[in-house]
């Protein structure tokens, strides 16, 4: 039985979080070549910040340093788009668009906002 728990995270059984069994045989042993650490010592990350979306594309496996700073990024452009009125949940489909509606690479227009705030 999967439930969600009072941070929001998603659990199968007594006290196994999803994310993290998904992203240790999916992620994790696949690569094993590329985290030189024991499992326990990560932490997972959900890239769109929905602890819901457990999806492999969505979850990234860092360390607790390299989390800190995931977050600190994801909080500083939501900051910054809500600063002009963009709200979070828009954020996505702004990036996705901008080439069509704009004629701007989506990775060219996140560096010009990093080289501007």
């Amino acid at each position: 039985m999967t439930y969600k728990d009072d941070n929001g995270y998603q659990r199968k059984g007594h006290s196994n979080l999803v994310h993290r069994q998904r992203a240790f045989h999916h992620i994790y042993l696949a690569n094993r070549k590329k985290y030189p650490l024991p499992f326990e010592a990560y932490e997972i990350h959900h890239i769109d910040g929905d602890k819901t979306n457990n999806r492999m594309d969505n979850l990234a496996i860092l360390t607790p340093e390299e989390h800190d700073d995931a977050h600190e990024e994801l909080k500083r452009e939501n900051e910054i788009w809500i600063g002009y009125g963009v709200l979070a949940e828009q954020f996505d489909e702004l990036v996705e668009n901008v080439e069509e509606n704009y004629g701007i690479e989506p990775k060219q227009m996140l560096e010009d906002w990093e080289e501007l705030y």
